[in-house]
Formats: C-alpha cells, structure tokens, sequence
C-alpha cells in the first residue's frame, strides 16, 4: 500500500514567495520553475535599479509586480495541488 501523499500549505507557499521570489514553487515541487523565478526577479531588480535612476524610480514597478504575482501563483498552485491531490491521490507533477 502506498504511503498518502501530503498536501501542501498554500499560506506557507505565499509567505515562502513572499520571502524570496520562487521559493514558494520550490516548496511546491516546482523546482525548475522557482529556479527560473529566482533568476528573472533578481535580473528584473538589478534591470529596475538601473532604469530607476533614469525614470525617478519607475524601473521598480514592473520587478514589483512581478514579485507580487508570483506570490499570487504560489498560492494558487498550492490549491492546484492539493485540489488533485484530493481527486487523484497523486501529486500532479
């Protein structure tokens, strides 16, 4: 007999992306996705450093959206996984 597969915490998977971004998705099992996220926030924040000298710190609004919906997609994956997790039994990746 199989060993039930355990859900995951969408609050924790939030606060995880909330804390560095991707690292709520790595915590999902999404490791390759939260790497990818990691690289592109801190591209995106060294790229709005530079822009924001330039625009009187509008180069921040787009790392800044970009770490606010990963923390959206962090959650949202979370109840992705334990919605088929609870039809299946099975992790969906």
């Amino acid at each position: 007999m199989y060993a039930p597969v355990p859900l995951k915490n969408a609050g924790l998977a939030a606060v995880l992306a909330f804390l560095w971004t991707g690292l709520g998705h790595i915590y999902l099992g999404l490791i390759t996705k939260g790497i990818l996220y990691m690289i592109l926030g801190v591209v995106l924040w060294i790229a709005g450093i530079f822009v924001g000298i330039f625009t009187f710190g509008l180069g921040f609004l787009i790392p800044i959206i970009f770490w606010i919906w990963q923390i959206y997609d962090a959650y949202t994956m979370a109840n992705q996984y334990n919605s088929t997790v609870q039809q299946t039994g099975r992790a969906p990746w």
